[in-house]
């Protein structure tokens, strides 16, 4: 009887820590130099995405979106697959808009194949 209840005991340890290593833990650190929160772009200007970002496993890559604050309409979307632990972000978009908008930045880190993200967002402002 003391065995059969060591290797339930044994077992339910192996699971419980299988399902620990197959989901997401950690942190996402998010260091955005380009563009400033609330920074305001004109016509024809151009947005600098400058980003990096670390995790301490390698993350499946990430993904850029500019969009609508109001209307959430996707102007500019960017995916990047690049297995690393630091990613670096240099993507740029021209404003094209002669009207001014709420916008807003996503920065989102894709940790795995499956799906998991976290992100980082910013409010940006484009104007006559």
């Amino acid at each position: 009887m003391n065995k059969l209840f060591s290797f339930i005991i044994c077992l339910s340890c192996m699971t419980g820590c299988q399902k620990a290593e197959l989901g997401y833990t950690g942190t996402v650190q998010f260091y955005l130099d380009s563009p400033k929160p609330l920074q305001t772009f004109g016509k024809g200007d151009t947005i600098n995405i400058v980003c990096m970002i670390i995790h301490d496993k390698a993350m499946y890559g990430y993904r850029t979106k500019i969009s609508d604050a109001k209307r959430h309409t996707i102007y500019y979307e960017h995916k990047v697959v690049s297995y690393n632990d630091t990613l670096y972000v240099n993507e740029q978009w021209v404003n094209g808009f002669s009207s001014s908008y709420d916008m807003r930045l996503d920065v989102v880190a894709i940790i795995n194949e499956s799906g998991e993200e976290e992100s980082k967002s910013i409010a940006i402002r484009t104007e006559l």
